[in-house]
């Protein structure tokens, strides 16, 4: 992969204007709105790919059996075509779709040279045909936290090709804080919201910045494997002796920070699980961050969300691709309700008057309240509506870790802070 295909002179990606920040693609809309996006493609028709340990099972025979070679992840070329495929809105599915899938009025991803650009039309709500009137109804839903999925489902996550489209209430507005998309204060109704946006990536194929040399380890059969790693190196798989479904590092809204690097050991199986490493201060400022000349005392680099004590809190937790490994995702001193969704059109006898069911997130009497949520993967979204606000019951400020719950994922860094000041 050279520099000067996805780099301009500074270091940034190619094609962000002034201001723009690094981070996934992240829209907004309020319930009832009509959506337009409009997708252009700067990729080059060959896209550059460079193999690393992100792998699917071998799907067709394992290493050395029949003669067969497996088939996995880096036997596949990324397309250089684009395409967002949104969830929950309503849309003509022939034509805004994102995907090139059955009977299209028109071609639904883009491609650099492409003379006119690809224009995906969405509604934030519910569309209905009214068989005694013969016409359209349209019903706004508040959907919060929906994926914008990447039409290229296998390479484009890896390739950073995510996004995330969140539906607030309707009427709402919203202003987001310098220098990042992910965190916005939304108002409604005369009362505002702290809103967090995170994007989980578990397929990221990370590579040493520089050379690296660990301490010899001794593998299964009491060899010494070596263990040095050139400037440019994949990062070996730290659970290459369990599942496919573990393979590739983990981030989130492109930003990772493992703690196999943060405590300066090698990203591998047998050193990091058997109690050989001390973890006991491995989220804190004073934890060494890398490899020698690293500075201490500095914080991560992970999503850093701020609140002051109190505010209404809505995290918005996503992932538009990647491994169908489940996340257990849990917030360190806070708690939320599982459904916090509620039917805004039930009239004062209880009727359900366009029976759609939800139609909002706010505050449901017959769901249960919880300090983590299991099952995330691929296409899920969550809404985690925190039912004190920033700092819990008590409005304690400090740093709250979130995290996966699942030591390999959060060793391999899906974790970040909630600042509460």
């Amino acid at each position: 992969m050279t520099d000067d295909i996805l780099r301009d002179g500074t270091g940034k990606p190619n094609g962000l204007q002034p201001g723009t920040p690094v981070e996934p693609l992240i829209l907004r809309a309020a319930a009832g709105e009509c959506i337009q996006v409009t997708l252009r493609s700067e990729l080059p028709d060959e896209m550059p790919d460079l193999a690393g340990f992100n792998t699917m099972p071998p799907i067709i025979h394992p290493r050395g059996v029949d003669g067969f070679e497996p088939f996995q992840t880096n036997d596949l070329k990324p397309s250089s075509s684009v395409g967002l495929h949104p969830q929950l809105v309503a849309y003509d599915v022939t034509a805004s779709d994102g995907t090139n899938v059955g009977l299209n009025r028109r071609t639904q991803i883009a491609k650099k040279g492409d003379r006119r650009p690809t224009i995906y039309r969405w509604y934030a709500g519910d569309v209905s045909y009214d068989k005694s009137t013969g016409n359209l109804v349209a019903t706004p839903i508040e959907f919060g936290a929906t994926n914008l999925i990447p039409s290229d489902k296998v390479k484009h996550s890896n390739k950073a090709g995510i996004g995330a489209l969140i539906i607030e209430p309707e009427g709402a507005t919203w202003t987001t804080v310098p220098g990042t998309r992910a965190q916005a204060t939304v108002t409604h109704n005369g009362e505002s919201f702290k809103e967090f946006v995170v994007i989980h990536q578990d397929d990221v194929n990370l590579r040493f910045g520089n050379a690296v040399d660990f301490p010899d380890l001794v593998n299964e059969e009491g060899e010494v494997d070596p263990l040095n790693f050139a400037a440019g190196d994949a990062v070996p798989n730290f659970a290459e002796n369990e599942d496919a479904g573990d393979t590739g590092q983990r981030g989130l809204n492109y930003k990772t920070e493992p703690l196999w690097f943060r405590l300066g050991f090698a990203p591998v199986l047998n050193e990091g699980l058997t109690g050989e490493q001390d973890y006991t201060n491995a989220v804190s400022n004073a934890a060494i961050l890398g490899q020698a000349g690293a500075p201490a005392n500095g914080d991560p680099e992970t999503p850093i969300y701020r609140a002051t004590a109190g505010d209404k809190v809505r995290f918005r937790v996503l992932q538009p691709g990647g491994h169908y490994r489940n996340s257990v995702i849990g917030l360190h001193g806070h708690s939320w309700q599982r459904e916090p969704y509620v039917d805004t059109t039930v009239d004062i006898a209880g009727n359900d008057n366009d029976g759609l069911g939800s139609t909002a997130i706010g505050e449901n009497e017959f769901s249960f309240y919880r300090g983590s949520q299991e099952g995330h993967n691929p296409y899920n979204h969550f809404d985690l509506v925190l039912r004190h606000g920033a700092g819990g019951r008590d409005a304690q400020t400090g740093d709250y870790l979130y995290r996966d719950l699942t030591p390999l994922h959060f060793n391999n860094g899906n974790w970040s802070l909630l600042r509460v000041e």
